[in-house]
C-alpha cells in the first residue's frame, strides 16, 4: 500500500518496521519473554489477618540469579522478595486488549499472586499479563492478589512491536442489498 496512515505511537513502529525491513511476513502467534517481579509482605493489621502481600514492581531485565524466590531486603513489618523466571506471554488472540492497555496515559502489566502453602516461598506470581480483561477475570475468584504495575519502558517497547507485526482489524462495513433484493423484501406475498 503505497498510503499509510500514521496515528498512533503502534503505526510508526509499524512504518519503521516496513522501512528497516523487520516487518515479518507472517505476523507472530504468539511471542514470550521472562521478567522478574518484587514482591512486598507486610505484617498483619490485626489478629485475624497475618500478613498481606502485594507486588510492588516489574522488572523487564531480571537480575542473574538461579533461584526463583530471593529475599532482597527486610524492615520493620516488611520483607522484600524478588520472583524470577516469570514467563510474559503475548498471543494474538488478546490484540485488542493489549492495545487498548498501550492507548492509555500509563499502560499497566498485571500480576497475579496466589497464595502457597509452602513455608519456604507463601506465594507465587501465577500470571503475569498485559492484557487488562485477562487480568480481570483471574480477580474475579477474589483468592488472588491481581494489581496492575507501571510497564517498564523495554516491555511496553516491546507489547508495542508484537502489536505493530499485525495490521489492525478492517472496520465492519455493512454490505449493500442488491437491488433485486430490495424491491422483492418491498413486497408482501399473499397466498
Amino acid at each position: 500500500d503505497p498510503f499509510f496512515n500514521v496515528n498512533t505511537p503502534e503505526d510508526v513502529v509499524r512504518l519503521r518496521m516496513i522501512l528497516d525491513g523487520t516487518l515479518p511476513d507472517e505476523p507472530p502467534l504468539r511471542a514470550a519473554t521472562e521478567i522478574a517481579v518484587v514482591v512486598e509482605r507486610r505484617d498483619g493489621a490485626t489478629a485475624w489477618i497475618k500478613d498481606s502481600w502485594r507486588p510492588l514492581e516489574v522488572m523487564a531485565e531480571p537480575p542473574p540469579t538461579t533461584a526463583p524466590w530471593v529475599m532482597l531486603r527486610r524492615g520493620e513489618g516488611f520483607e522484600h522478595y524478588l520472583a524470577t523466571g516469570i514467563p510474559l506471554v503475548l498471543h494474538r488472540s488478546d490484540l485488542a486488549s493489549y492495545r487498548y492497555n498501550l492507548g492509555g496515559l500509563d499502560p499497566r502489566l498485571y500480576v497475579v499472586l496466589r497464595r502457597l502453602d509452602d513455608g519456604d516461598q507463601p506465594v507465587k506470581v501465577a500470571l503475569a499479563t498485559a492484557a487488562p480483561d485477562e487480568a480481570q477475570a483471574m480477580s474475579e475468584s477474589g483468592e488472588d492478589v491481581v494489581d496492575g504495575l507501571a510497564m517498564p519502558e523495554p516491555l511496553r517497547d516491546w507489547v508495542e512491536m508484537f502489536c505493530a507485526c499485525h495490521p489492525p482489524d478492517e472496520p465492519m462495513r455493512k454490505r449493500k442489498r442488491d437491488t433485486l433484493e430490495r424491491i422483492l423484501s418491498s413486497f408482501t406475498l399473499h397466498t
